[in-house]
């Protein structure tokens, strides 16, 4: 029964989204590893081609007073800028550098153990997947996996409504299919009033039946769209988010019956679509 494999559950690769999010990044903990560690060692050798071996020229873009490249590795860049010009386009770059190592690595040995059934890569948030990282993963998968709208704070996409543009830029950037992956849209229950989502929260069950209909036959009118994925089977509260995760049936066992029948329609009428394109 085996389809396709998944890897990272929502990475947070967008480096200016992640330090909103975990006060940190991929680039910022390299810089932060001993001088004799390999990342330290490859940001060092990034930054020495990237400046031409000029150390002067580095020190008035980083505001640093590093002698040498030689003593980069144990430089202090706690001080550095990281919204000066120069240090988020290095930033950048390396990131998509990091990125080519990590799916360089992941990718071939995915293929390697088993070559016979799909990689839909990463489970990426919208709006977080950046054109270097995206261009490293492509090789390596045949579908880019996107959760659309996490809510957990307001800086991603919204999920409540079809990103249609959003969708269509990262098929076209991709040159891959797309799998929408971890979707729901949230609501308002007597016994749970809040959600993991709460910034795409609908005000009640029907509100929010007929918003997953809508979105569901919206992404599957695109013919680029290959699979859907719900987050969450059942209701279950997150104590350390103070929320529910909501799911398809309360948690003691019985169904949202409008958000069951709503799925169920726009379940019906997807693979009724699907089979009178297939037929001869």
């Amino acid at each position: 029964n085996l389809i396709a494999y998944y890897w990272t559950d929502t990475p947070t690769w967008d480096l200016r989204k992640t330090r909103v999010f975990r006060q940190t990044d991929w680039v910022s903990e390299i810089r932060k590893l001993a001088a004799s560690a390999v990342g330290k060692q490859r940001h060092t050798r990034f930054l020495r081609e990237q400046y031409g071996d000029d150390i002067a020229r580095f020190n008035r873009a980083y505001g640093l007073k590093v002698r040498s490249f030689a003593e980069l590795p144990g430089a202090d860049f706690a001080s550095v800028d990281l919204n000066r010009y120069e240090v988020a386009r290095d930033d950048e770059l390396f990131l998509g550098l990091i990125a080519r190592q990590y799916y360089g690595i992941v990718g071939p040995a995915m293929r390697r153990h088993d070559p016979h059934h799909l990689v839909f890569g990463e489970k990426y948030l919208l709006g977080d997947i950046p054109p270097q990282v995206l261009a490293a993963a492509a090789p390596h998968i045949d579908a880019v996996a996107v959760q659309p709208g996490d809510g957990y704070i307001p800086i991603y996409t919204p999920g409540d409504v079809f990103p249609r543009r959003e969708f269509e830029e990262l098929h076209t950037l991709a040159g891959k299919p797309v799998m929408i992956c971890d979707h729901q849209i949230s609501f308002t229950t007597a016994r749970y009033p809040r959600s993991i989502w709460p910034y795409h929260q609908r005000e009640n069950e029907a509100d929010a039946a007929a918003a997953t209909e809508r979105f569901m036959r919206e992404a599957f009118a695109c013919p680029y769209v290959v699979g859907y994925m719900r987050c969450q089977y059942i209701d279950r509260f997150a104590d350390r988010r103070g929320a529910v995760k909501l799911g398809l049936l309360r948690d003691d066992g019985t169904p949202y019956d409008k958000l069951v029948a709503a799925t169920q329609r726009a379940n019906a009428e997807i693979r009724h679509a699907v089979r009178t394109a297939a037929r001869p």
